[in-house]
């Protein structure tokens, strides 16, 4: 099982996003009268990455206890999310007040 190690390794204790195959149902918007249709989007998820077996990789929000478990062989995409980075671009994209006004 050289493949799971080398994956577990990669990935263990860090916060990922995963794209799976697996679809949900979702409405959007097709027009300005607010009539909408239906589309299959791929499930996304995120979380700590905690462990994985042959199976599941098992997910957590707080980084100790596992609240979700997604199957192996559905993961498309994962990828590491740098939180500190995210936070940090999130708080350089707000504006800066006007001087002497108050929000």
């Amino acid at each position: 099982m050289a493949k799971t190690n080398l994956f577990f390794e990669m990935f263990a204790g860090e916060f990922v996003e995963i794209i799976t195959d697996l679809k949900i149902p979702q409405s959007i918007n097709v027009d300005q009268e607010g009539n909408t249709t239906e589309v299959q989007m791929p499930l996304t998820v995120n979380g700590f990455f905690m462990d994985i077996d042959d199976n599941f990789v098992y997910l957590s929000p707080d980084g100790e206890n596992v609240k979700q478990s997604i199957p192996v062989n559905s993961i498309k995409y994962i990828e590491i999310v740098n939180l500190e980075q995210e936070a940090e671009e999130m708080l350089d994209n707000i504006p800066e007040p006007d001087s002497g006004s108050y929000n």
